[in-house]
This record gives C-alpha cells, sequence and structure tokens, in this order.
C-alpha cells in the first residue's frame, strides 16, 4: 500500500516550499535583529562612557571625603 511516486513528489514539494517561505521570514527577522544592533552600537558606547566618568567622579569624591 505505498504512495505513487507523484504523490510523495508533490508532498515533498509542498514542503520543500513551506521550507523556504519560514527560511525567507527568517532571514527578514535576522536582517532587522542585525539593523537594530547597529543603531544601538553607538549608545552602548555612550553608556558605557557615562558610568566610567560617574564611577570616576565617584571615586574621587569618595576619597576627597576620607
Amino acid at each position: 500500500m505505498t504512495e505513487p511516486v507523484e504523490v510523495t513528489l508533490a508532498r515533498l514539494e509542498e514542503r520543500i516550499t513551506q521550507l523556504q517561505d519560514e527560511v525567507r521570514h527568517v532571514h527578514e527577522e535576522v536582517s532587522e535583529l542585525k539593523a537594530q544592533a547597529n543603531r544601538w552600537k553607538g549608545a552602548f558606547w555612550v553608556i558605557l562612557a557615562l558610568g566610567g566618568v560617574v564611577g570616576t567622579l565617584g571615586h574621587l569624591i569618595i576619597g576627597w571625603m576620607k
């Protein structure tokens, strides 16, 4: 009771089409995430620099208070 080859091929073609659509969707999502990461890259360095400045000032102020 095996299926004809044509039916099996039709099912495989449909599954391949679905997988192609899913891969295309994932590719679009990854592209969006990469673009967002590139936008936030500058903000990361600004926040890191501000943290360094605040830490340095806090260290100096605490040192002067002793």
